[in-house]
C-alpha cells in the first residue's frame, strides 16, 4: 500500500472476496484481507495481508487494485531491511495475556460465553464486534449476570504464573465500570482474592465501582459449569465466613494475567540481559 496515495475511503475493503478472523477484535468478528488495522488507526490507511490474500498467494483476484481510483495499491513492494547507527538501545518488549487455552477450570475452551478481559473489553467497545452493545456471543443477547474471575493464570503454581501481573485488578474493576454504563441494569461480580490497586488515584476508583453496585466477593472458585442448554455458567465458590455457594452467570470474564512477549528470550541473550525465573 502507498501511503502517500492511500485516502483510507475503504472502497478496496469493499471488493476484497476474502473474510478473514479479526484479531484486533479477538477474532469475535471478521474483515477482510485488505482492511485498515483499527477504526482509531494512524495513519488511516489500509493495508493487505499477505497470508490471506488471493493475488499474493495464487496470483489471482486483485480486485481491490481495480477498485481503487488513487492507485494506491502496490503489490510490486517487497520487504525491506533498514541498518540504523545509534548511541543507545532501549527494550521495551512488551507482554503478552495467558494463554486462556490453558485455564481449563474456567471452561474457556467448552463456552462461547467465557471471555478473556481484552474480548470483553472489545466487545463493550463502541468500535467493537457488538458496537457497544453487551452481547453474549454464543446468542448475541444481553446478559443479565455478569462475573469477573480475578487472578486467572496468576499468583498459582500449577496451570499459569506464580507471580501477580499487577494489572488485572485495575483494568478488571475497568470493564466492569464500562460495561455498567453501557447496561446499567447488569447484575456484576467480581470474584477476587486481593484488590491490589496500585497507582494514583485508583483505591478511590475502586470505591466508585462499589458505589455503583458492582458487588465484590473475596474468594477463590473452586468450580467452574457449563450449562449446555443455555450456555449459563454456574459458579461454586466458599465465602470469607467458609459457606460453600453456587450462582449462576450468562457471561463469565477472565481478566488474565501477563506473560514475557514472543522474542523476549531470543533478544535477551542478542543483547547480552540475563532474565529472572519468570523471563
Amino acid at each position: 500500500m502507498d501511503l502517500e496515495k492511500c485516502t483510507g475511503c475503504g472502497v478496496c475493503s469493499q471488493y476484497c472476496p476474502v473474510k478473514v478472523p479479526d484479531h484486533y477484535n479477538q477474532n469475535l468478528s471478521d474483515k477482510r484481507a485488505i482492511d485498515i488495522q483499527y477504526i482509531q488507526a494512524v495513519p488511516a490507511v489500509y493495508y493487505v495481508d499477505p497470508n490471506h490474500c488471493l493475488f499474493i498467494n495464487r496470483q489471482e483476484c486483485k480486485q481491490c487494485e481495480k477498485a481503487c481510483q488513487a492507485g494506491a495499491i502496490d503489490f510490486d513492494q517487497k520487504p525491506e531491511e533498514t541498518l540504523l547507527k545509534v548511541g543507545a538501545v532501549i527494550l521495551a518488549t512488551g507482554f503478552k495475556n495467558i494463554n486462556p487455552a490453558s485455564l481449563t477450570d474456567y471452561k474457556y475452551l467448552e463456552s462461547p460465553n467465557v471471555l478473556t478481559g481484552t474480548e470483553f473489553e472489545r466487545v463493550s467497545c463502541a468500535s467493537g464486534p457488538y458496537l457497544g452493545k453487551i452481547s453474549r456471543p454464543s446468542d448475541l443477547r444481553k446478559p443479565q449476570k455478569v462475573a469477573l474471575i480475578q487472578c486467572a493464570g496468576s499468583r498459582q503454581s500449577t496451570g499459569g504464573n506464580s507471580y501477580c501481573s499487577s494489572v488485572c485488578c485495575k483494568y478488571a474493576v475497568k470493564d466492569a465500570i464500562v460495561a455498567l454504563e453501557h447496561e446499567p441494569d447488569l447484575d456484576i461480580t467480581i470474584f477476587f482474592m486481593d484488590m491490589r490497586m496500585y497507582g494514583k488515584g485508583l483505591d478511590e476508583f475502586y470505591r466508585r465501582a462499589k458505589g455503583a453496585g458492582i458487588k465484590f466477593v473475596r474468594s477463590r472458585i473452586s468450580e467452574v459449569r457449563r450449562d449446555p442448554d443455555t450456555e449459563d455458567m454456574t459458579i461454586k465458590y466458599v465465602t470469607e465466613g467458609g459457606d460453600l455457594l453456587e450462582e449462576t452467570f450468562n457471561l463469565v470474564v477472565l481478566p488474565t494475567g501477563l506473560e514475557p512477549s514472543e522474542g523476549s528470550y531470543q533478544l535477551s541473550r542478542a543483547a547480552d540481559i540475563s532474565l529472572n525465573s519468570h523471563g
